[in-house]
């Protein structure tokens, strides 16, 4: 309990409130949906409901591909479990745990309450216009920006990289990597071999180097900035199309980098691809927005049903005075 009580504390000091300590009721709260949990995982277990590894391997390689695209760049798995461990504060092996235990959980819910799931009707027309009317009058709302971040593109640039890794390198192997870098640098000054090759033989991307260090669209924002870093975000975003930087250190490597576009910031008509290229557009995203929404409030009546349904087979007993 008491790391979810410091969790509603640093919430509070989060959004500009006093980081005063949680209240009793707040504990009794805490403590009332720790019950609930633990109900429902008795109830998968009686249930004998399992996730299979390739299950949770779906849904990593899904994740993998929205901060993929949201940081510009792919990520191989180093970087990948990296940024996962930093974004929840938590290791690799509680992190599949977790996810684990919520599929079992969601997989438990929805078979219970199938009929409330089943009854949920697709978003008209009519509403997701409606949606987007709004989100677009409240473009510059905090409040909003969770969602409206995904109706404007901020600056693009599109980039080819040759790329030497140092990734968890010991600090003499990275500048042995610089060094590398430099020499591969002086051969395209002296044109003994042109971008591509150099990119085709040297480059350590594996993912990008026989596409010619594609590296699709890089947007001007702060996770961009965050994962590679302020000096390759600051230097590259300096760059004229058509140009070719020099060495440049990133949080991961160092790169030669050409811009292939540039593209200035916009705000998404509703039948606008969310990024160049991208297949997936406004109005899908509003879509499966009004979807999810639904179905999160399918969720919430299921599972206030169903831990009703539970404590009433439960004998649980609450001791007020040992909430402190």
């Amino acid at each position: 309990m008491d790391t979810r009580v410091q969790a509603i504390v640093e919430q509070r000091r989060m959004m500009g409130l006093p980081a005063v300590s949680a209240s009793l009721q707040d504990k009794k709260d805490i403590l009332q949906a720790m019950i609930s949990e633990i109900l429902i995982d008795q109830a998968v277990k009686e249930a004998k409901i399992q996730v299979g590894d390739a299950e949770i391997q779906s849904l990593l390689n899904q994740q993998k591909t929205l901060m993929e695209s949201q940081v510009g760049a792919q990520l191989n798995e180093a970087q990948f479990k990296d940024l996962i461990e930093r974004n929840t504060g938590t290791t690799w092996q509680e992190y599949i745990k977790s996810m684990r235990t919520e599929i079992a959980r969601n997989r438990f819910i929805v078979d219970r309450k199938k009929s409330l799931f089943d009854s949920l009707q697709p978003p008209s027309e009519e509403d997701i216009q409606d949606t987007y009317d709004e989100l677009i009058g409240n473009i510059t709302n905090p409040q909003y920006s969770q969602y409206t971040q995904n109706l404007t593109n901020p600056e693009l640039i599109r980039i080819q990289h040759l790329f030497i890794n140092t990734f968890n390198l010991s600090q003499e192997d990275q500048d042995k990597a610089f060094n590398r870098a430099q020499e591969l640098y002086r051969k395209l000054q002296n044109g003994t071999d042109t971008f591509t090759e150099l990119i085709e033989n040297y480059s350590e991307d594996t993912n990008t180097k026989y596409k010619g260090g594609d590296l699709g669209y890089i947007p001007r924002n702060d996770r961009t900035r965050a994962f590679f870093g302020d000096n390759f975000f600051r230097k590259v975003f300096a760059l004229d199309q058509g140009q070719v930087s020099g060495v440049i250190m990133s949080n991961n490597g160092y790169h030669i980098v050409k811009v292939t576009e540039k593209r200035k910031a916009k705000i998404l008509d509703i039948d606008d691809p969310l990024l160049p290229g991208e297949t997936t557009t406004v109005r899908d995203y509003i879509s499966a927005l009004l979807r999810q929404q639904n179905e999160q409030q399918a969720l919430e009546r299921a599972v206030n049903e169903i831990v009703t349904e539970l404590k009433n087979r439960a004998e649980i007993n609450i001791i007020d005075s040992a909430i402190q």
